[in-house]
């Protein structure tokens, strides 16, 4: 099994592009959240990427993906000096396609329906860079973006592939796409708090990331340094419900101890926990009583999520999060929480943080769960 590096990111979220943003968002626990008003909808806390406008004739999350993968051009192309096309592969997608793409001009869409489906985030990148290796756009949800990741990190560790251009974009800010979360009682209007007891659902927000993973070979003839390892990564199906998962924890536990045993790790080993984090309840719930079980002498590490600041990116949260991730472990921050006050009874157990402090932080156990049961997690690992 060949060892796998992550190498670079690029990113665009409500904190704003690039991993400077990322960090200062971090440190500062700064909510980007903003308040705006949708016809028919009322207002509604988002997290809005600002600063971008939209461009015609291109979806959004297109637009968001590109400027995404732009930062990683350098280090793309000086890796494509040592790796063939035929063995850099691809794998990126959108949880929802192309629905603002669809929504400006739904008369032309059979024109355009390649664009339209959920892995044409994959055949961008790979036009841009001429790969030609494995590629495949894999949608599970609020877990695309992790997902999307970690098939990238197999085919690089089974030896399918040297490389990969890896991650994730949404960007469904539009009544349409709110309107079926606020029927399913799952938004919240105003703010997101999670494992707060004034949790009381998610925000929505849009963003993208795109991680360039490599062998632990490929990465040194190239003559570039690791960010980080993928120690340890495994994916898990619930078969419980469609838009829940177990309230007992059982299955938050069951893949984080997977991940760990991936990794050859214990528990204890872990500096900090990096959860999924929505605000809702019946996640934060789930999460609480996962580390609960895992954790069992009490003796968790901190834990934290940034959906309280930049709102829930769908399926790009798990890209755009893990980039907050590699942030803290290099910056050697254990992040605050924002959103998090006073715990909810369900979550006392939890140590969530509501200043971010400064610590080593060597290694980092992330997860994301996506509706209809998808559940993934990895962890990262200074190199």
């Amino acid at each position: 099994m060949n060892r796998v590096c992550l190498l670079a990111h690029g990113t665009v979220s409500p904190w704003g592009e690039g991993a400077e943003a990322i960090k200062e968002g971090l440190r500062s626990g700064r909510s980007a959240l903003v308040r705006e008003e949708f016809p028919r909808l009322g207002t509604l806390a988002v997290g809005r990427c600002a600063g971008i406008p939209d461009e015609p004739g291109e979806d959004r999350a297109a637009l968001l993906l590109r400027r995404a993968a732009r930062q990683v051009d350098t280090p793309v192309r000086k890796l494509r000096e040592t790796v063939g096309p035929d063995r850099f592969g691809v794998c990126a997608a959108t949880s929802k396609g192309a629905v603002l793409l669809f929504l400006q001009d739904p008369a032309a869409a059979h024109t355009r329906l390649l664009d339209l489906l959920p892995d044409a985030p994959a055949r961008l990148l790979a036009r841009l860079y001429d790969l030609r290796g494995p590629r495949q756009g894999r949608t599970g949800a609020c877990a695309t973006g992790l997902l999307n990741v970690l098939q990238a990190a197999d085919w690089i560790a089974l030896g399918k592939g040297e490389a990969a251009l890896a991650g994730s974009t949404e960007a469904t800010l539009t009544p349409l796409y709110l309107s079926s979360f606020l029927n399913l009682g799952a938004m919240n209007r105003k703010g997101c708090h999670p494992w707060d007891r004034r949790h009381a659902g998610f925000v929505a927000g849009e963003g993208a990331a795109v991680f360039l993973l490599a062998s632990e070979r490929a990465a040194e003839r190239a003559g570039i340094e690791p960010l980080a390892m993928i120690s340890g990564w495994a994916l898990r199906g619930e078969a419980y419900h469609q838009t829940a998962t177990q309230r007992d924890g059982a299955q938050v536990e069951g893949l984080l101890r997977a991940v760990l045993a991936d990794a050859g790790r214990s528990p204890a080993g872990v500096d900090l926990l990096a959860a999924h984090g929505t605000g809702t309840g019946q996640n934060d719930e789930a999460e609480a009583r996962g580390l609960h079980r895992l954790y069992k002498d009490g003796t968790a590490p901190p834990v934290f999520g940034v959906k309280g600041a930049i709102g829930h990116l769908m399926g790009a949260a798990g890209a755009v999060e893990l980039a907050a991730c590699l942030a803290a472990m290099r910056e050697g921050l254990l992040p605050a929480t924002a959103g998090f006050e006073h715990a909810a009874r369900e979550c006392t157990n939890l140590h969530v943080l509501r200043e971010t402090r400064n610590a080593g932080v060597r290694s980092v156990l992330k997860w994301n769960l996506g509706f209809g049961g998808h559940l993934a997690g990895c962890l990262l690992e200074a190199p």
